[in-house]
């Protein structure tokens, strides 16, 4: 497992490993998505949205790398496969909670904890555009956050059923869910980021961004060195390694 998740072949290394790797920092830590954004705008005032930043990354990181070394050591140990994606989590837990006192108990508190996070992930996620309905469109926050989550709720359903009865609807070789999660991590979250770096970094007023952020003179020029130049050249840079 050690060896799986850290061993490194630079020549394995290639342009799709990159876009998958891009897509997977955009999904994980909520970037062009909207859900970073709309915690950020509900932030209390006196927060530093710098050291919060920091945070979060190194958190999101090492929860991450966690949760790797308890999942893979029991996919190895039970010759599943490694590369089935999100449903390992479904597959290799309850092997290792069978084998643990209480297991049951765990396990069932354990999806209980995971339900909630999906809920209140979902909720985060849909926040950016029912603030955006209720504040730009004038919709009530009921109206906005019922249509919203219907649209959810549709694509949720098409998305589950790609795993049973719908496995067979496929397109160029993927189902509903296979091309969602394709289109979305690979093309259109570092896509959306890097409309965002371009948003923040000559179109908006950078005086906001000198008084929000409280950083010093050196680290603020830094800073907007990175979103104008280094974060956009650098998803460029990846995007056009891919042949399409």
């Amino acid at each position: 497992a050690v060896d799986f998740l850290f061993g490194f072949e630079v020549g394995k290394l290639s342009s799709e490993g990159l876009l998958a790797a891009m897509g997977h920092c955009f999904f994980t830590l909520s970037l062009a998505s909207g859900a970073i954004m709309t915690y950020g705008a509900y932030l209390p005032d006196g927060k530093s949205i710098a050291r919060t930043t920091f945070m979060v990354a190194i958190c999101d990181t090492t929860v991450a790398l966690m949760a790797g070394l308890a999942i893979f050591p029991v996919i190895f140990a039970n010759g599943m496969d490694p590369s089935s994606g999100p449903g390992l989590i479904f597959m290799s837990l309850p092997l290792a909670f069978q084998q643990m006192p209480f297991g049951t108990l765990l396990e069932i508190l354990f999806f209980i904890m995971l339900t909630i996070a999906a809920l209140t992930s979902a909720i985060s996620m849909v926040e950016a555009t029912i603030a955006w309905l209720n504040e730009s469109k004038g919709i009530s926050r009921v109206k906005a956050s019922w249509g919203v989550g219907i649209v959810l709720w549709v694509v949720s359903t098409l998305a589950m059923l790609s795993f049973n009865v719908g496995a067979d609807w496929t397109l160029a070789g993927k189902h509903f869910f296979g091309w969602l999660d394709y289109l979305t991590s690979r093309f259109m979250m570092p896509l959306g980021g890097l409309g965002m770096a371009i948003l923040a970094g000559f179109v908006l007023r950078n005086e906001i961004f000198r008084s929000e952020l409280g950083l010093s003179s050196a680290q603020h020029a830094l800073w907007l060195f990175m979103i104008r130049y280094v974060s956009p050249l650098g998803i460029m840079l990846i995007l056009s390694l891919i042949h399409i």
